[in-house]
This record gives C-alpha cells, structure tokens and sequence, in this order.
C-alpha cells in the first residue's frame, strides 16, 4: 500500500522508496529507509503536507513524495528480532512485514 493509503494510529514498514535519487538520499538521512517503522501521526488541514513518526523522529511529506512510499501493515504485537538478516529483501519484506525469517 502507499504511506497516503496508511490510516491514523497504525504502525507499517517501509518496503519500497520510488522517489528521485536526491530526495531518497535526503530522506534516507532523516532515518527514512526501507525496513524501518512508520506511523502517521496527522495531516495539515488540507491534507498536504502529512506528518510521520519514522525512528523517533517526526517527518513532515508532501502528498506526492508519499505517494510513492510504500508500506506493509505491522501486524500487532509483531517481534522485529525475528529476522535473521541485517538488510532485508524486498520480496521478504512483502511476505512477512518484517524481514527474512529463513
């Protein structure tokens, strides 16, 4: 799903950035990366930009940057230390929500 498509109050993980190579970079510096926890938090009373919770720090995108964000719903309750890998794979990621288990 995409991070606009992410409701208020739960938790996904980042499985996929399909923004341009400066922007990713930069957004990658503020923590947000594939496999890292994110939660919307609120959106501007026109709904542009929406404000994100991403590794303890609050990151504010406009609607087409998170447009191309995509995410997986956490399931609750999900344990992160069960996978065994340091950088997961994209297609784990789709399956389990949280990384390689294998």
């Amino acid at each position: 799903m995409k991070l606009t498509q992410l409701p208020s109050g739960l938790s996904a993980v980042i499985t996929r950035i399909d923004l341009p190579p400066a922007l990713a970079d930069r957004l990658e510096a503020l923590g947000l990366r594939v496999g890292e926890d994110i939660e919307f938090v609120r959106s501007a009373p026109l709904q542009d930009p929406a404000e994100y919770s991403v590794g303890g720090s609050l990151i504010a995108l406009r609607r087409p940057d998170a447009a191309r964000i995509y995410v997986a719903l956490k399931k609750p309750n999900e344990d992160r230390s069960l996978c065994r890998q340091s950088q997961c794979r994209e297609n784990c990621l789709d399956q389990c929500a949280v990384g390689c288990r294998v």
